[in-house]
C-alpha cells in the first residue's frame, strides 16, 4: 500500500525525517544551541562500542552512505539511495526506541 506508514514506503521515510527534525527543534529550544553543534560536541566525546548494538548498527549504517552513493552513480540507478534512506530510517528507529 502506497500510503502505509510502516515498511519500505515514502510515508515511512517522511515520518522518520519529520521525527528527526522535531528532535532537532527540541534540542535547539532546550539548549539554545544549534543541533549540528550539539552533534559535533557529542561525536567528539563519544566512543562507539559493539556492546551497544543499536548505536553500533546506526553508526555502521551511516558510514555506508558513500558505498550506496557510488553504487547509485555507477549503475545510474538512484533507487540505491532510497534503499539506503530506508535502512538508515530503520536503524535510527531502533536506536531511538
Amino acid at each position: 500500500a502506497m500510503l502505509a506508514s510502516d515498511g519500505d514506503t515514502a510515508v515511512y521515510l517522511i515520518y522518520s525525517y519529520a521525527r528527526i527534525c522535531s528532535m532537532e527543534r527540541k534540542v535547539a529550544a532546550e539548549t539554545g544551541i544549534d543541533p549540528s553543534e550539539v552533534v559535533a560536541r557529542v561525536a567528539m566525546s563519544m566512543s562507539l562500542s559493539k556492546s551497544r548494538p543499536t548505536e553500533w548498527d546506526l553508526a555502521m549504517t551511516v558510514i555506508k552512505f558513500p558505498e550506496f552513493l557510488d553504487r547509485a552513480m555507477g549503475d545510474l540507478r538512484p533507487h540505491h539511495l532510497c534503499k539506503y534512506a530506508y535502512d538508515l530510517s530503520v536503524a535510527f528507529a531502533k536506536f531511538y526506541a
